[in-house]
């Protein structure tokens, strides 16, 4: 049995959304709607009109001249919409969690592996997942997040360890606590 005791604070969980909605498959479509086919659309929309009104009269291309400044809208769109939507969601998830009580998702927490599942101990309740029903494990430079469904994860700092290598081990055993997961249930079908 391991154990790991740290502090989870609102920032770990916005880190976790920012981290989620990156790697997630709808949500890159999503962004890369909003980055690309929106401001490409605007663009064509722009360069289209004259022909498809079929108009050459001189006031009607100054005014699409004066209207010059639309054509920079795309590009502030592809670069300024992934800040912004970090931004908004950042926010969104701190007002969120400032609705109502948090004791169940943030302050002390208690991490426990054992053989047939991983605990999780906060002030106010107690988790257990079986390892079975653990769906996946990403880590990244400051973090380990152990899926406990498609949507929701356990969330484990790299600060909560002494060094870089006991957070290391620490993931490698979860790791290997996943892949007894999978060959037990390779050997049952």
């Amino acid at each position: 049995m391991t154990a790991i005791q740290y502090e989870l604070t609102a920032d770990d969980f916005v880190e976790f959304n920012h981290f989620h909605h990156k790697h997630s498959p709808e949500l890159r479509r999503r962004l890369l709607l909003s980055r690309i086919v929106i401001p490409l659309f605007m663009i064509l929309a722009l360069l289209l009109t004259p022909l498809l009104m079929q108009r050459n009269d001189r006031g009607y291309r100054e005014g699409l001249t004066r209207m010059r400044w639309f054509f920079a809208v795309p590009p502030v769109l592809f670069f300024y919409a992934p800040i912004a939507w970090k931004r908004r969601q950042a926010r969104l998830i701190r007002r969120m969690l400032n609705e109502g009580s948090t004791r169940s998702l943030l302050g002390n927490c208690l991490i426990t592996l054992n053989d047939d599942s991983i605990s999780v101990q906060r002030p106010s309740s107690l988790s257990t997942y079986g390892w079975e029903a653990t769906d996946q494990i990403r880590v990244n430079s400051e973090y380990c997040f152990i899926y406990v469904t498609s949507i929701s994860a356990i969330i484990l700092p790299r600060r909560a360890f002494n060094s870089s290598e006991a957070f290391d081990d620490f993931v490698r055993e979860i790791r290997q606590h996943l892949n007894r997961r999978a060959i037990t249930q390779s050997m049952a079908c």
